[in-house]
């Protein structure tokens, strides 16, 4: 009692709580700054999906993200 998780129990919750930072820190950040870091092999087959890039085009409120967006696909 007292002296922290158990063995067994220790490396998943440095684990989880590593995680759980990190997505704070992710969460924290606007669409566009997220938009930005997600790497372009990821990016790409989703803006090439015109249903989903189609959607976001049509439904997107955010006229800096949806220009953010046509760029994007416009580079590939």
């Amino acid at each position: 009692m007292g002296q922290g998780y158990p063995p067994k129990d220790a490396k998943r919750k440095q684990l989880n709580t590593k995680q759980v930072k990190q997505l704070n820190k992710i969460c924290k950040l606007s669409f566009e700054q997220v938009l930005a870091q997600i790497p372009s092999d990821l990016l790409d087959p989703i803006l090439n999906y015109a249903p989903v890039y189609d959607f976001l085009m049509q439904n997107g409120q955010n006229p800096a993200l949806n220009q953010m967006l046509e760029k994007a696909k416009h580079k590939l």
